[in-house]
């Protein structure tokens, strides 16, 4: 279990710390360079994520509430959203993503962007609540509770980032987007395009979640399904 620990903490350190604080990720980027800092960063997350891989199968599964059928099914249920709204974060112009800052405008406000200006994150939110409401252990809440806050923290720290780096721009699309799913769209600050929200993208993420679903036990050893 503190092999679990330690790799968590090190992909904590490395996301919000080490990427997610400006002064340490501007003196960093400064010694090394933009590009071979992405590369670096990109190594270390590899490296962190199959940490935490292994030592998540290693680690003992001590049971912290009994299983529910219920909590089974609603993980279930949240991953068609989750997988959604992946795709729908890279099959589109992001400028909350890497590579992608010069898109940073109101006119950006199209497809899943009217959902959330960070649908990658909040997919991996998704996931990593489901998969904590399905396995409920000491090993399985450490695992996906670290990809849960880090994907959370992210959009807060990417927000203050382009605050800070791009005040212009970055007021003209935080007007017509939100961080938290749909309150753009309740509050009546972007109108979505149903064409961009229900075409193919909805189709190619229904066919990876069903992909996902029905090879989840070949893939992970344990089937999704209660």
């Amino acid at each position: 279990m503190l092999n679990l620990v330690g790799a968590s903490l090190f992909f904590i350190l490395i996301h919000l710390c080490v990427s997610g604080l400006p002064s340490v990720r501007a003196a960093v980027a400064g010694q090394l360079g933009e590009g071979p800092y992405r590369a670096v960063f990109s190594i270390a997350s590899i490296l962190g994520l199959w940490w935490m891989a292994s030592s998540y199968g290693a680690a003992p599964h001590s049971p912290l509430w009994s299983h529910s059928a219920g909590l089974a099914h609603l993980s279930v249920l949240m991953m068609p959203i989750s997988v959604y709204l992946v795709v729908g974060a890279f099959t589109q112009r992001n400028p909350t993503s890497v590579g992608q800052e010069r898109a940073l405008s109101a006119s950006a406000s199209r497809g899943i962007l009217t959902i959330t200006r960070h649908p990658f994150l909040w997919g991996v939110t998704l996931w990593a609540l489901a998969h904590i409401l399905a396995n409920p252990d000491l090993a399985s809440s450490i695992f996906f509770g670290t990809f849960l806050l880090v994907a959370v923290a992210g959009t807060r720290l990417i927000d203050r980032r382009y605050r800070r780096n791009s005040p212009a721009a970055w007021v003209e699309f935080a007007n017509v987007t939100s961080n938290v799913p749909l309150v753009a769209l309740l509050r009546g600050k972007t109108r979505a395009r149903l064409s961009e929200l229900f075409g193919w993208r909805l189709a190619l993420a229904m066919a990876i979640f069903f992909a996902l679903l029905w090879n989840h036990a070949w893939l992970f050893g344990v089937s999704p399904l209660p």
